[in-house]
């Protein structure tokens, strides 16, 4: 049996990334997997390539984790993009999203976006934040998307 990612789930239309073929393949899960368990984007699936363009799921690997919002297995990283103003900073929020992504093993960094808005006290509190979450282990980049600044 070939082994494959999943990369992209739409309603009953699901894409798996053949390693060995570098190529996505329509799958195709069979009954005894739908029986079983859902089949999410992230998830490794094994099965066979029955014709040029469909690949029959056969078997869905164990997973490593499992995030509910958006539901994708077996996270490895996950960027959590906040900001100081617009919308105001919400420590309690992050806090807790990164209890839940530490406990899952998706390792989280943390993005600081819009700094591009901040005026001289919000860059102090960005700095000050920055430095809490930094002595705390986590990587931190600042970035401004409208600006492509650290992007």
């Amino acid at each position: 049996m070939k082994r494959g990612l999943v990369v992209d789930r739409e309603a009953q239309m699901i894409g798996v990334y053949l390693f060995d073929q570098e190529r996505v393949y329509r799958g195709i899960p069979r009954k005894k997997v739908i029986k079983k368990t859902k089949i999410y984007a992230g998830d490794f699936v094994l099965g066979n390539i029955v014709d040029p363009e469909t690949f029959a799921i056969e078997q869905v690997e164990e997973r490593k984790n499992f995030l509910v919002r958006p539901p994708v297995a077996n996270v490895d990283k996950v960027l959590v993009v906040v900001t100081i103003k617009m919308p105001e900073f919400d420590s309690f929020l992050l806090d807790n999203l990164l209890v839940v992504y530490e406990h899952l093993q998706a390792d989280p960094v943390i993005i600081f976006n819009k700094i591009d808005l901040l005026e001289d006290k919000e860059i102090q509190k960005l700095k000050r934040w920055t430095d809490i979450y930094k002595n705390a282990g986590y990587d931190v980049l600042h970035v401004s998307a409208e600006k492509n600044i650290g992007i």
